[in-house]
């Protein structure tokens, strides 16, 4: 059996994350499968949402408890690992053909990036990553070679802690043009 400290039974996969596959990927699935993360069994699949059946898998005892995978556009996954049993975490880069890490970010030391539940990652189109550290009320973004550009901290805070920031995700000029302005 599998056993976890996470869930209380009645959501024993906890899926996060769940992202239509846009095109095939050799190795990885086919458009229109589900890529999903199932939090509860450290595991990131994709499945067959006609079958249903599950067509890949990877994550257990690579990832602890992790969020949004997410497929790239040279068909790598980049996935948020929240460590949360080591008490760090990290955000990488698989190949799923391989199921090997191509890249990965941590802090040094390690201990300063961690958040157990929630969190996020997304490729930019220079190539940095943004990263949200949820818990702590941090986004941030990242080089390739793990520099940090800028960073954000929640200013709202209460009881010696930031508030949750669960998600950011970065508006192309594109997508910021055809917002409805704002009222003042």
């Amino acid at each position: 059996g599998h056993e976890h400290a996470r869930g209380d039974g009645l959501d024993v996969f906890h899926t996060n994350t769940v992202e239509v596959l846009p095109r095939d990927v050799p190795g990885l699935g086919s458009a229109g499968q589900g890529l999903v993360s199932l939090r509860a069994l450290d595991l990131v699949a994709v499945v067959d949402l006609d079958g249903p059946r599950l067509v890949w898998s990877w994550g257990e005892g690579e990832v602890d408890g992790q969020h949004q995978p997410t497929l790239l556009p040279n068909d790598h996954l980049l996935i948020f690992d929240n460590g949360d049993g080591r008490g760090w975490s990290r955000v990488i880069e698989l190949d799923p053909l391989s199921g090997e890490i191509v890249w990965e970010y941590r802090a040094d030391p390690t201990e300063d990036f961690f958040t157990n539940s929630r969190g996020g990652s997304e490729r930019l189109a220079n190539g940095n990553v943004l990263v949200t550290e949820s818990n702590s009320g941090r986004v941030f973004e990242v080089t390739r070679e793990g520099e940090l550009v800028w960073e954000f901290l929640n200013p709202d805070v209460a009881h010696n802690a930031r508030g949750t920031i669960y998600r950011l995700h970065r508006l192309t000029p594109e997508e910021l043009a055809s917002l409805p302005p704002i009222d003042s």
